[in-house]
């Protein structure tokens, strides 16, 4: 048995449209894993699915918002693992930062991965 074997596991990957994330998911399924792969859009998230060796599915949706992170839950099967890779960054300097930018930022790259 491969030691780095994922055949007949299922992994959810964060951020796949692009970036870190397609290139996960692109390793993953080199690896033999059923990929769920998620992103704002739904054309590059297709360019990943294309390139993937083993069946993906594809899950279009901001993680952003609570409704979207709520129904992709509810539409997930037992997970062997999952990549959060959606995530930004946006450097501001310190005297032009604001709440908002804050929020935006937390909500992306901490909240979504702890609901989810």
């Amino acid at each position: 048995m491969d030691k780095f074997s994922l055949k007949n596991h299922v992994v959810l990957i964060t951020g796949a449209s692009s970036g870190i994330g397609r290139s996960c998911a692109i390793e993953a399924s080199k690896l033999g894993a059923t990929c769920i792969i998620t992103g704002r859009s739904e054309a590059e998230l297709i360019k990943t699915k294309e390139l993937c060796e083993t069946p993906a599915q594809i899950f279009v949706g901001d993680l952003t918002n609570h409704d979207v992170i709520k129904q992709l839950v509810a539409t997930l099967p037992n997970l062997d693992g999952v990549v959060h890779c959606a995530g930004i960054t946006n450097p501001w300097p310190i005297k032009f930062l604001k709440p908002e930018h804050i929020k935006e930022m937390f909500d992306i790259n901490f909240h979504a991965p702890v609901m989810i």
